[in-house]
């Protein structure tokens, strides 16, 4: 199957790598940064209205603007299927709350408490609905992967699918801890966290090396 090569898309792609790399970067940062806050009781938002807040606020808008290029560059890259264009179009609404999550920042809550201020109410439905968006993103766009033939797309496809179903597994657990007040719903939560960035830098560079012609497609056999 021959992929289509585009430069714009293979530098989208290359740009949502380095914003994801840049959020676990500040992620790590902010823990060294502000040690007053505990990294298994609180939640990593909380890093955000603490000292050095801005350096993870930053990495909110990272995130925004490189799932927002990713999403521009699977819709140029993937063939049309209704699996690509809604995982493609999640991806920007994962986006989207995160800027959300940036413009109304997080309350210091105990575990499994809901926010009492509008802002904080905001920023908590913001953050589900967007970690709902990404991990059924993520199993949508493996599916679409996989049916780019053998290709670069089609190899990244596996590891993909199992990482949604991790993201799943990993979003329950969070869910679980918070209803049982348990005072470890930081560490579930950054667990569900490092899974999610893992599976966007792999979901980009597999882009960016199909768009950029890197990896050549391998034929596929005729009946």
């Amino acid at each position: 199957m021959e992929l289509k090569q585009d430069a714009t898309t293979a530098r989208l792609a290359v740009f949502s790598a380095v914003t994801s790399v840049y959020y676990v970067c500040a992620g790590v940062a902010v823990h060294l940064l502000n040690p007053a806050f505990s990294p298994v009781r609180n939640y990593i938002s909380d890093y955000a209205v603490g000292s050095y807040g801005f350096v993870y606020t930053s990495a909110y808008w990272a995130t925004f603007l490189g799932t927002l290029a990713l999403s521009v560059a699977l819709f140029r890259q993937l063939r049309p299927s209704v699996a690509g264009r809604i995982g493609a179009l999640l991806i920007a609404v994962f986006g989207v709350t995160y800027a959300l999550t940036a413009i109304f920042p997080t309350e210091l809550l105990k575990p499994g408490e809901f926010p009492h201020g509008a802002a904080g109410a905001i920023h908590a439905i913001a953050a589900l609905v967007g970690w709902i968006a990404i991990f059924t993103a993520a199993l949508l766009v493996a599916r679409a992967y996989s049916a780019e033939g053998a290709s670069v797309l089609n190899r990244a496809a596996g590891p993909l699918r199992v990482l949604g179903w991790l993201l799943i597994v990993a979003f329950v657990g969070v869910i679980g801890v918070m209803a049982s007040r348990q005072p470890v719903a930081g560490l579930a939560e950054k667990i569900f966290i490092a899974l999610r960035e893992i599976w966007l830098i792999v979901a980009a560079i597999a882009l960016a090396r199909a768009a950029g012609g890197s990896v050549s497609s391998e034929a596929i056999p005729q009946a």
